[in-house]
């Protein structure tokens, strides 16, 4: 199962994207600008390969 979660810590947004298989839990955290641009809000990825 895959989730993904994105919140306002203030000044920041932030993502994080949770996955569990095989019994363990990866997560990963991305931090967004102040006001993310239209751009960033469409191309940012988390790459999960690398947790």
């Amino acid at each position: 199962m895959v989730t993904l979660t994105v919140y306002f810590e203030d000044p920041w947004w932030v993502a994080v994207v949770e996955m569990e298989a095989d019994g363990e839990l990866r997560v990963a955290r991305q931090v967004f600008g102040s006001e993310p641009s239209n751009s960033e809000k469409v191309t940012k990825r988390v790459d999960l390969t690398g947790i």
